[in-house]
């Protein structure tokens, strides 16, 4: 049991898992490749073919779209704060605080808060 906590230790180093992540891409396209082989080499003679190009499109839609989701989504997710922070949405968000303080009664405690609001994260400024 001791020797099962050390190689855990073990496997959370960044440098070990920094090793998998480079040797991940190169191991499951040559596990994809075999199994290709394998299906087309035992397949019958006449439909060996048709094995080949259906296995083969298949594991290189697997391959390639386990090796590249994740690269996607991590830039959808890094330009998504840039969408937020437009000129456009600012002004917008400004004249809607503006115009409820305008066309409400607040209190003068509520319209610091609006407006330091509407100053620091609104228009990015520094009182």
């Amino acid at each position: 049991m001791n020797s099962l906590k050390v190689f855990g230790k073990y496997l959370d180093q960044p440098r070990l898992v920094s090793r998998f992540s480079r040797a991940v891409p190169p191991l499951l396209s040559l596990a994809a490749s075999g199994i290709v082989l394998d299906s087309t080499y035992r397949a019958p003679e006449d439909k060996r073919q048709k094995v080949f190009i259906r296995n083969g499109l298949t594991m290189f839609g697997a391959v390639a779209s386990s090796l590249y989701a994740p690269k996607i989504i991590s830039k959808m997710f890094r330009t998504a704060p840039k969408l937020v922070k437009s000129k456009e949405l600012r002004e917008y968000n400004t004249a809607l605080v503006d115009e409820f303080v305008s066309q409400n009664r607040v209190s003068i405690e509520t319209n610091k808060i609006l407006q330091k609001i509407k100053i620091l994260i609104l228009l990015g400024e520094n009182i």
